[in-house]
């Protein structure tokens, strides 16, 4: 299934992201934005965008949806 490897995919560049993981809010968004993600962005854009995640995670609002939109425009399935 196609869109299982594309989350395994996904899982595995954020799987170090740690707790932000278990969040159901980042499950969600990763789910909606993931694909896209990986297709679109380059390698450093990677790295910001992970980076910017771990931020938004630390400060506990669950806006996950605003940065990848920020990173990709709104192309997610909203």
């Amino acid at each position: 299934d196609t869109g299982q490897a594309i989350g395994d995919a996904a899982g595995k560049f954020f799987k170090d992201l740690g707790d932000t993981l278990s969040d159901p809010k980042f499950q969600r968004s990763l789910e909606r934005w993931g694909k896209d993600a990986l297709d679109k962005l380059d390698d450093s854009q990677m790295k910001k965008l992970k980076e910017d995640l771990e931020r938004e995670a630390a400060k506990g609002s669950g806006n996950f949806d605003d940065i990848f939109e920020e990173y990709l425009g709104k192309t997610g399935d909203s």
